[in-house]
């Protein structure tokens, strides 16, 4: 299933890009009103992404998992384990979004990208 934009508010569908926001015909310009449909699957975790291969990794996503008894216990659990984001090149869960953010940028040939930060 190919990826596509669909507008919230008419259900048009338009191709997925970068450049693409909103549906002219049915918002004020300045809001997004589209959604992204199709493109992912959550059985085995496979996900389409919207880029053919990986131009850039830099290690992001191979992260531990730390077993934490106390917790577990508290929670009334037998076992649980945390996914521990701060061993990833830069500390942080971010890092993925990055990467794919990156990969997608190069395959679409964007030459600036800009970094908004909490």
């Amino acid at each position: 299933m190919a990826m596509k934009l669909k507008c919230m508010k008419t259900g048009k569908e338009f191709p997925f890009g970068l450049n693409v926001f909103n549906n002219p015909d049915a918002n004020d310009s300045k809001y997004s009103n589209l959604i992204l449909e199709g493109g992912y699957r959550v059985e085995g975790f496979e996900s389409l992404v919207p880029f053919k291969k990986m131009h850039i990794s830099y290690g992001a996503g191979k992260t531990p998992l730390t077993p934490n008894k106390e917790l577990a216990s508290v929670l009334g659990l037998g076992n649980m384990l945390i996914k521990d984001e701060s061993f990833n090149p830069y500390g942080t869960h971010k890092d993925r979004r990055s990467e794919y953010i990156i990969n997608v940028a190069i395959e679409n040939k964007v030459d600036k990208i800009v970094c908004l930060t909490a």
